[in-house]
Parts: structure tokens; C-alpha cells; sequence
């Protein structure tokens, strides 16, 4: 059940260490019943968790609402608001790797499957996806890379989505038992708080992340590139960013 990713074609280092073996980056699926009773699944949940509640603040406990007390508020208004649930996915990350050289990865994601409205319907949402750039853009810039006097970076962007917060219809989402706190327990049915980050999954996530990073390219001087999406020049720097 392990998914390849991508291969890599040369012997690569990790945390200092050179290993002879190929790198094909597979993340192998853990049953969310046994990476709850394993030691670096629970470390793996905790740390995910407490970056989307408390470094992100993806949404804030106390802002807790009964769902049908919402509905019947949107209802009253004539107000459109979108209800959701979160999954949660675990993955031991270079599981074709020695034990010591693997990583357990934990993931929170919104199910964007099963996205209902006030009224019980499946929402519709008209703009979804991203403009990613394409494979001769990144083979453009790997080949200026690699031009006298020029030289190229790979990196990667912390918890992309949730760096930009949720534009566009209210929405609400159910937090897994597990996460209740106490003081929920026997006071709700059916609680819900509304989110704030854009969080992995929700079909409109991309487009909103797109928005934010195009933003916040130019303000500090990159132009977009003419018909090519997502790719972007510096003019001071004479850099090209994909």
C-alpha cells in the first residue's frame, strides 16, 4: 500500500549520513488506530495539531457553536455558510529506507468531498485549483541554473495553504472527538467552530494560495512572467522564480 512519489537517480545524504540505497520517497498509509498507539504516531499527531490550533490559529475553540443553532441563524439572515470535517492521514515518510533513516508524518486535512450547505446541499464552488507552473518552466530554470555564472535553488514553503486565511462563504467545521476539550463534553451535540486558516483539502484552498503568494511576490518586486503561470522575474536581481 506504499505510494511512490518520486524517484530520485543518485545517491543522496541524509541528517549528515550517505546511504547507498535509491531514494524513491515512499510514504507508506498507517491506519489511524495503530499510529495513535504508536510512539512517533502520537508525537507525529501532537505536532500537527498544535501548528493548526496554535501557530496558524486555524480556527479558535472559543468561537464553538452549536451547528443547528447556525443553520437556523443562516436560514433567518438568508445567509449562505458551508459546513465541514476534518481527516486526519498518517504516512511513515522514506518507508523503503532503513528504520532510522524514516519519519512519521501526520496530516489534518478539510474534506472537500463533502462540503454541505445550510440547507443540507453539496456546495458549489466556481474557481478551484491552482495556476502551477508547468514541466518546461521548471525545465527552463533548471537549464538557466546551470549557465555560466548562474546557479539555482530548491525549497520548499512551510505549511503553504495555511500561511493565507479562508476568503469567501463561512465555514464550519467539526473537530474530531479526540480534540473536544473537556468543557464540551456534555454541553454540545453537535459543535462547530468556523475557520480561518485555509486549510489543505478545501476545494478553493490552491486558488487562495496562489492569490496570497502572487501578493506578496510583488510586494517585494517580483513580476509575473507573460503566459507562463506561476513563474516569475526579478528585475533587480535578474532571478527567475517558479
Amino acid at each position: 500500500h506504499a505510494t511512490v512519489t518520486r524517484y530520485a537517480s543518485r545517491k543522496c545524504s541524509t541528517y549528515g549520513l550517505v546511504s547507498d540505497e535509491w531514494y524513491a520517497l515512499v510514504h507508506t498509509p498507517v491506519p489511524i488506530s495503530r499510529a495513535r498507539r504508536h510512539e512517533k504516531g502520537i508525537a507525529a499527531a501532537e505536532k500537527e495539531w498544535n501548528k493548526l490550533e496554535k501557530d496558524r490559529k486555524a480556527w479558535r475553540l472559543s468561537t464553538v457553536r452549536e451547528k443547528q443553532k447556525v443553520i437556523n441563524e443562516a436560514l433567518r439572515d438568508g445567509e449562505t455558510v458551508h459546513f465541514g470535517d476534518l481527516m486526519e492521514l498518517c504516512h511513515i515518510k522514506h518507508s523503503e529506507l532503513a528504520e532510522y533513516l524514516q519519519s512519521w508524518k501526520w496530516r489534518v486535512v478539510f474534506r472537500g468531498d463533502n462540503v454541505k450547505d445550510e440547507s443540507g446541499y453539496l456546495a458549489v464552488f466556481s474557481e478551484q485549483g491552482t495556476s502551477s507552473s508547468n514541466l518546461s518552466a521548471a525545465k527552463f530554470l533548471d537549464a538557466i541554473a546551470r549557465l555560466p555564472g548562474n546557479s539555482g535553488q530548491d525549497a520548499d514553503a512551510t505549511g503553504a495553504y495555511t500561511q493565507s486565511v479562508m476568503k469567501g462563504n463561512k465555514t464550519w467545521i467539526r473537530l474530531p472527538r479526540s480534540r473536544w476539550p473537556k468543557e464540551w463534553v456534555g454541553k454540545y451535540k453537535d459543535p462547530v467552530v468556523p475557520i480561518r486558516a485555509n486549510l489543505y483539502g478545501h476545494p478553493i484552498a490552491g486558488a487562495r494560495w496562489e492569490e496570497y503568494c502572487r501578493n506578496k511576490l510583488r510586494d517585494i518586486g517580483w513580476q509575473p512572467v507573460e503566459d507562463w503561470p506561476s513563474v516569475y522575474f526579478h528585475p533587480k536581481t535578474k532571478a527567475v522564480l517558479s
